[in-house]
């Protein structure tokens, strides 16, 4: 097809883009790509004058290929990448969204394409997408929830409260503020999913925020995008400042993302209870058992901050040990029960934070559930007071070394991303050693 039959079908697509833009009084819009260190890019577009020319709405954006190789300390390329390498950004329609805290600006998610028109080996949303179609080919046809906390400090860098979890005072205190962040989540539900409730958390100024299962999971992972972006928007204006780092202070609770994850077999019907064992279906239990044993890797990429392992400790509720268990809160995976029937509904992965990139932290979630469903992989024994199993890795570092010897992982992600995440966490493991600083970036 020649670039002008390619700008001819894009036009319609481009008018009705730019008409809904401009109906909505948009001035500027932002498409959006999250690289491996977990920052938020963007490329903001003056649309006020593209009457006479929409198509320039949904032309390509080049961006360097180094983006993917930056640190979240600063811009300095990690690796062997160079500024010549470029990729393309595309954005996801679907996900247009009007920034209710800017409302002069609309948004979109983006995916990184390479110059040949295929989807770049440095897009970490494309990555996800590959695992989303690969459990589809196994039938498997998955649905995520989540839960995301963060604390709240005011301006004297104090957290806001003083309270135990699930307090009312302390929600109805910051009541305004709270109230802000759910209605404008409500207004972009192209790019979040639905914030089922909220309540104060066990750390002093915590809250959490939990997204209902979707089976659009593409869509989920926006949402830890979306929540992170609109929580500072609103603790700014307030006159707050909002954390999702995972330990922000040696003294006060950690912050975690929580991921819940289940499956239909095509039919819409939960396919993770069964009879096969521990309550599970086969498939079920395969798919957990390829988590489980996966694990010591796979935290390099659901806790990828260098201060995610100071929230895994014992009596933290997050997990430190490689093992499963049945509403065990100790467990890093829980089988979560239903209220009343018992039945197990999905699995539940407590080692993950906000710091991970979201398409990362599940893509390689459902990659090595996947291979434990490829090999047949039988689920060990639930863990009891006892015997909680093996200790996890208690640094990035380690968790690191385990990841690179990790043939399941470093296929799935493909060589350029698995390279270039893991190149980016070893400079700023380094780089925290010399300054003894985290920058918070998300």
């Amino acid at each position: 097809m020649s670039g002008r039959q390619l700008i001819l079908e894009k036009e319609p697509v481009a008018r009705a883009l730019l008409h809904t833009l401009r109906a909505a009084r948009v001035d500027f819009l932002r498409l959006l790509i999250v690289d491996v260190s977990n920052q938020i890019r963007s490329q903001i577009f003056n649309i006020t004058d593209l009457e006479s020319n929409p198509s320039d709405l949904l032309q390509d954006v080049v961006v360097p290929g180094i983006v993917n190789r930056l640190p979240s300390y600063g811009d300095e390329v990690i690796g062997r990448e160079s500024c010549d390498e470029v990729c393309l950004m595309r954005p996801d329609l679907g996900t247009l969204h009007i920034l209710p805290y800017d409302l002069t600006h609309g948004a979109m998610y983006t995916s990184l394409y390479a110059e040949d028109g295929l989807p770049s080996q440095l897009c970490s949303r494309s990555f996800l997408q590959r695992q989303l179609d690969a459990a589809k080919a196994q039938g498997m046809i998955f649905s995520v929830g989540l839960e995301v906390e963060f604390i709240l400090y005011d301006e004297n860098n104090v957290t806001v409260d003083i309270s135990n979890y699930g307090c009312n005072r302390a929600f109805t205190r910051r009541s305004k503020f709270m109230n802000e962040v759910m209605g404008m989540l409500g207004r972009q539900r192209n790019a979040c999913g639905y914030i089922q409730k909220t309540h104060s958390e066990v750390g002093n100024g915590q809250f959490e925020l939990v997204v209902r299962h979707e089976v659009d999971v593409m869509k989920i992972a926006d949402s830890i995008l979306t929540i992170r972006e609109t929580v500072h928007a609103v603790a700014a204006s307030h006159g707050y400042r909002a954390t999702f780092l995972p330990k922000p202070e040696e003294t006060n609770a950690g912050n975690g993302l929580h991921l819940h994850l289940s499956f239909s077999e095509g039919d819409g019907v939960n396919a993770f209870p069964g009879t096969h064992v521990y309550g599970l279906s086969e498939k079920a239990s395969q798919f957990v058992a390829g988590i489980v044993h996966h694990l010591p890797a796979l935290i390099a990429f659901t806790l990828p901050s260098v201060t995610s392992y100071n929230r895994a400790k014992p009596h933290c509720f997050s997990g430190y040990s490689q093992c499963w268990g049945v509403e065990e809160k100790e467990c890093a995976v829980r089988m979560c029960q239903e209220y009343g029937s018992g039945r197990l509904t999905n699995v539940e992965l407590k080692m993950c934070d906000v710091s991970a990139n979201p398409y990362i932290a599940l893509g390689t979630v459902l990659a090595v559930g996947l291979d434990g469903v490829q090999s047949k992989l039988e689920l060990g024994k639930p863990a009891t007071p006892d015997d909680m199993g093996p200790l996890l890795p208690q640094s990035l570092e380690e968790a690191l070394d385990l990841a690179e010897k990790n043939n399941v992982l470093r296929e799935a992600l493909g060589e350029g991303l698995f390279e270039g995440f893991i190149a980016v966490k070893r400079a700023e493991i380094k780089h925290f050693k010399e300054h003894g600083k985290v920058f918070d970036v998300i």
